[in-house]
């Protein structure tokens, strides 16, 4: 990525001396220059030296020792081991996830909607497959992409007003950048009504019922008794509009 990103590798710092390399007939204002950017390289590395080490423990702590053990030194163990390194032995000896291994995946992902805490993971989870896929040499288009997520959201019935905005768009704009942005806004938008009618936002698999009471409460939702209690007040509101109307008509002003 660095190489793609500025078109060369990534120039490993080389640690600096404990003193710059000053001529010994420098003036006063050459000495202090070389030492201020001697403080910087110094600086730098140590920032690097950080960076690294911290790189290096989060592969050795995510990947199992089996696929790096053979860099362990008898007497320092991985302490002289850096993170490029460890990179390379494992792009070198691992060769990926075999086509086998993915066979399902784009089958599983039919069934990530209902696994997503929402719509921004729901993405992040299709387009980490979609990487996968990549690596296995089993390429899945953007394309794919919409059609599995617009299904998984028809299907929901979580967002009928922007599912139909969506379906009516002309077909060019209905790219996987365009999804995005149309059901992030979404997202954003339901998770503030939901906040806003006094409702947590869940995880949509575990949300499908309340969902769907929210926007539209089913009257099996409501006990008899407080059918019974709510036919009572109706009653009630009914009598007193009719006796209200009574008393204005103009024959009883008369």
């Amino acid at each position: 990525m660095y190489t793609a990103r500025w078109h060369e590798p990534f120039p490993t710092p080389v640690r600096p001396p404990a003193y710059p390399a000053i001529p010994n007939d420098a003036t006063a204002v050459i000495h202090a220059r070389s030492e201020a950017e001697h403080a910087t390289i110094v600086k730098d590395f140590t920032s690097y030296e950080a960076a690294e080490r911290a790189v290096a423990k989060f592969i050795r702590e995510a990947v199992d020792e089996i696929w790096y053990c053979d860099l362990c030194h008898a007497t320092t163990y991985y302490t002289n081991v850096t993170a490029k390194q460890l990179m390379d032995h494992l792009t070198t000896n691992c060769g990926g996830l075999h086509p086998s291994e993915l066979i399902s995946l784009p089958t599983e992902m039919i069934g990530y909607y209902s696994e997503a805490d929402g719509i921004p993971e729901y993405i992040n989870m299709m387009e980490d497959a979609q990487r996968k896929l990549a690596r296995a040499n089993l390429p899945m288009s953007d394309d794919q992409l919409v059609a599995i997520a617009s299904t998984a959201v028809l299907a929901s019935n979580h967002f009928p007003r922007p599912t139909d905005e969506w379906e009516a768009r002309p077909r060019a704009e209905k790219t996987w950048a365009e999804w995005k942005l149309h059901y992030r806004a979404t997202h954003l938008a339901r998770k503030r009504q939901l906040l806003a009618s006094g409702k947590t936002p869940t995880a949509f698999g575990a949300a499908n019922a309340a969902t769907a009471a929210f926007v539209a409460p089913m009257e099996s939702d409501i006990t008899p008794k407080t059918m019974a209690k709510l036919d009572g007040y109706l009653d009630n509101l009914a009598a007193a509009a009719t006796t209200e109307k009574n008393n204005t008509h103009p024959t009883h002003q008369k």
